[in-house]
């Protein structure tokens, strides 16, 4: 650690009439920039700007001097001067100083600098959390990972949360994501993701975001309601949206006679089975087989499946279609993704062609 000197604080007072005397001279003065000095401070007295080797008051002053363009550049020491920590010289680097030789304080403001930012979160929630439920937060800095115990929340009072995490700054400037959940012995088994928030009525919202900034990184949040994934919907402070789920396959016949035959319309059958077996003259001649589709939703999110390949005859080509469907969801999901979503995200036109070359090889 550097020896800093202090003289008596009788040698601060005696001067104080002289820098009454020169304030005028930087009251109005420019802030000069002195982040552009590239030398290293590692061998310099924090403070020491007149280059005397020591810390006294003429160091004050001599900032003082220089914001009143009174000294040039070579009269000073400007990175030894800069005892803030700041961008820009400024008449605080001299104040920081007297207070120092005042031993008002025991060290200055750029001998603090850390190479963190700490980022907190404060969230307030609709109803209190039954009992062993964690709210956790799932985010691109613990890989979308909710069920992390790292990033559980710590619980303030019955309805407001809080989290604080220390980041590196290379951090700062970048937007991060994230979403608040609750997690709890269900969700760790089932689907880490299956109580995540959602809007007032019930639907899905964007992924937070916040940039990180050099200095203040606090976030307030208030989550409209928790998705119940695990049981049937349940919506609260809110109203649960209806809708009509339209499925042309079922709006006319299926079948119909032509001659005294009765005849199937391919495009509609669904090949559930049914007529085969509801037929009291065993009429119809089927085949055993297996119908495949993809990315199916019941629940918070509704979506039909897709049918991409034909009717499947053999077993072991189901059984490749099934194993390049698995592959596919295991090389591109994301933590806690449904296959539709990853299909959506990645492109259906790949995944097609993955299932394609599996149904055809």
């Amino acid at each position: 650690m550097k020896k800093i000197y202090k003289k008596p604080l009788s040698l601060l007072l005696s001067v104080l009439m002289v820098f009454s005397a020169i304030t005028f001279l930087f009251m109005n003065a420019d802030v000069y920039v002195v982040a552009a000095q590239t030398e290293t401070a590692s061998d310099k007295v924090i403070g020491d700007a007149d280059g005397s080797g020591e810390l006294n008051i003429q160091d004050a002053t001599s900032i003082q001097l220089y914001l009143a363009n009174l000294i040039s550049e070579d009269g000073i020491d400007l990175i030894a001067a800069n005892v803030t920590g700041n961008e820009k010289l400024s008449i605080n680097d001299a104040t920081e100083i007297q207070l120092f030789l005042a031993e008002l304080i025991n060290k200055f403001p750029v001998e603090d600098v850390s190479d963190k930012v700490q980022l907190t979160f404060n969230v307030t929630i609709p109803e209190p959390l039954e009992e062993n439920d964690n709210l956790s937060i799932g985010t691109n800095l613990n890989n979308w990972n909710p069920a992390d115990s790292g990033w559980f929340m710590t619980q303030i009072d019955d309805l407001h949360y809080q989290y604080s995490v220390e980041l590196d700054t290379e951090s700062i400037g970048k937007e991060i994501s994230y979403k608040y959940t609750i997690q709890n012995s269900r969700t760790t088994g089932y689907n880490v993701w299956a109580r995540v928030e959602g809007s007032s009525t019930g639907g899905d919202i964007s992924n937070r975001t916040f940039v990180i900034d050099k200095n203040s990184n606090v976030i307030s949040d208030t989550v409209a309601m928790f998705k119940n994934g695990l049981d049937n919907t349940t919506v609260t402070s809110g109203t649960l949206e209806t809708f009509t789920l339209d499925m042309p396959q079922y709006s006319d016949s299926r079948t119909k006679i032509t001659d005294g035959k009765i005849e199937l319309d391919n495009d509609k059958c669904n090949f559930c089975g049914r007529c085969y077996k509801a037929c009291p003259t065993e009429a119809w001649d089927t085949v055993n087989g297996y119908i495949v589709s993809f990315g199916g939703l019941f629940g918070n999110s509704i979506n039909k499946g897709e049918t991409i390949i034909p009717f499947i005859e053999d077993k072991e080509k189901l059984m490749n279609i099934c194993d390049a469907a698995i592959h596919f969801f295991e090389d591109n999901a994301n933590a806690g993704e449904r296959f539709k979503f990853t299909i959506d995200r990645v492109g259906k036109d790949k995944f097609e062609k993955t299932i394609l070359e599996a149904y055809n090889g």
